[in-house]
């Protein structure tokens, strides 16, 4: 069949943009239902979400009391650490020297006895003066003990010389004995 179109083109026009209209409003209802749907579907998912956030502020306005009481805590435990650290160099300073002196006393043989022990004025070393009824013997068991006792990482004669006490012979001696790696910075010397 043949198709005669006797309509006037300005009709037609107005069809064409008819259709134009109609289709272009037609997919902006679909583009509106499609984003609707989306968003329902992420309102669904956002608002449970919205709530636990929700939960989570109150329950961390509820613990806020507690997190500052945890911070005052680590605050003054931190000053009690600096505290103890001192007090504890502070002990360790002054249990050096009494157990050098006993180390020093137990380094002793009988027939020999101290006359001073003083230390350097930068601690790096203690001089031991004394004398001994077997001479050097005597010393050397000395000397040999000090070193066994760990305290000491080198000794030194630094003088002696022969002399009688008491109608017996003796030596005097003086010893330079370095300290080793663990010991402190002296504040003042012991004699």
């Amino acid at each position: 069949m043949i198709e005669i179109n006797l309509l006037p083109p300005e009709i037609i026009q107005q069809r064409k943009k008819r259709d134009f209209i109609i289709f272009v409003g037609i997919c902006v209802a679909v583009a509106i239902s499609i984003c609707y749907l989306l968003y329902l579907s992420l309102a669904q998912s956002i608002y449970p979400l919205e709530q636990k956030l929700e939960d989570i502020k109150r329950q961390i306005s509820q613990y806020q009391p507690t997190l500052k009481e945890i911070e005052e805590t680590k605050k003054e435990n931190a000053e009690i650490m600096a505290r103890f650290d001192a007090f504890r160099q502070v002990v360790e300073r002054q249990s050096f020297w009494p157990r050098l002196l006993y180390e020093i006393y137990r380094a002793l043989p009988d027939t020999l006895w101290l006359n001073e022990i003083k230390t350097s004025q930068d601690g790096k070393f203690v001089e031991i003066e004394g004398n001994s009824l077997n001479e050097t013997i005597g010393v050397a068991h000395f000397i040999n003990n000090l070193k066994k006792s760990g305290i000491f990482s080198d000794i030194e004669f630094i003088k002696f010389s022969q002399h009688k006490i008491a109608d017996k012979q003796a030596m005097l001696f003086r010893l330079r004995c370095f300290l080793g790696k663990e010991r402190p910075v002296p504040e003042g010397s012991a004699k």
